[in-house]
């Protein structure tokens, strides 16, 4: 038997942040860059570690490109894409493969609600 998942009240909210991006650009990117850091604290959780190095090579960008917004979550050391993919891997000090993959794919559904929530938050109605 095959699970169905139907998220529904997307099209509210990206309608949401879109108005929200147009009228309130600089509060929409704060709430990104914060919601981006999260995501990145997460994957930096589920990193596998020895020296800790890959851990540490973690960076969250959030760049505007006209009136959009892209982010960009890195782990930046040359075995890095290797740790990740290895699924058959050993880590006996914590981690798994799949660590930034995993946490984005979990947030999916949920991070653009957190970031209207969040800007909401700063007293806009």
């Amino acid at each position: 038997m095959m699970a169905v998942t139907r998220i529904t009240g997307i099209n509210t909210m990206t309608g949401n942040l879109k108005r929200l991006q147009v009228v309130f650009p600089e509060r929409v990117e704060d709430a990104f860059v914060i919601e981006v850091n999260i995501e990145k604290a997460e994957a930096v959780k589920r990193t596998p570690w020895d020296t800790r190095d890959l851990q540490n090579s973690a960076r969250a960008f959030v760049e505007r490109i006209g009136r959009w917004l892209r982010a960009s979550i890195s782990f930046n050391t040359p075995y890095a894409a290797y740790v990740h993919e290895d699924l058959d891997a050993y880590h006996p000090r914590g981690g798994q493969a799949k660590y930034l993959e995993s946490t984005l794919n979990e947030s999916r559904p949920y991070l653009l609600g957190r970031v209207v929530r969040r800007v909401k938050a700063t007293g806009i109605r």
